[in-house]
């Protein structure tokens, strides 16, 4: 399944996102993956103004949105991602990073689970890598990330944060996430 994300700006400033989900039946993922990027692409065309964006959940769909014009591609990290199957070691996002800053395109890592008291240095050493390995933005959900001596990156509200209304997404913006 390759996730498309189209992305584009109101006039009042707000960006408003959308989510596609391109699923494949068995035997038919590189045909749907290649529909699906191509599908990018073909976004990219029709609407100027809008960024596309592809959701990977390996390194080659990735590199294959990239190829076929995606402005940033969302991966799941190692650790601590709400899709557990989309995990991916820093080395191979850090092979998409350099792909992707070749295009002038932007990779945002998700880190966006709930997470224990115990778990909080873990995920502060894997944003603080992911950082060093370039990636653009990191997705979460909890709050208790902001509270972390991490590098200036810049954060993302995950859709799992209920940011469904304009006071939410204020409340958010105001707590310093970049998007939501």
């Amino acid at each position: 399944c390759l996730y498309v994300h189209m992305t584009y700006t109101l006039p009042d400033g707000t960006e408003h996102m959308n989510l596609h989900a391109l699923r494949s039946a068995p035997g038919l993922t590189g045909l749907v993956l290649l529909a699906a990027v191509g599908a990018v692409a073909l976004f990219r065309v029709i609407w100027q103004r809008q960024r596309t964006a592809a959701l990977s959940v390996a390194l080659a769909c990735g590199l294959a949105a990239l190829s076929c014009g995606a402005d940033a591609v969302y991966i799941g990290a190692e650790r601590f991602g709400a899709r557990q199957a989309a995990a991916n070691s820093r080395g191979d996002i850090a092979k998409l990073v350099a792909r992707a800053h070749l295009y002038r395109a932007k990779v945002y890592a998700a880190v966006n689970t709930l997470l224990r008291d115990d778990e909080l240095e873990p995920a502060r050493r894997l944003i603080a890598g992911l950082y060093e390995d370039g990636v653009d933005a990191v997705i979460i959900q909890d709050l208790g990330i902001l509270a972390l001596d991490l590098p200036p990156i810049p954060f993302i509200a995950s859709t799992q944060m209920h940011n469904g209304t304009p006071e939410r997404v204020r409340f958010l913006r105001e707590a310093g996430f970049q998007r939501a």
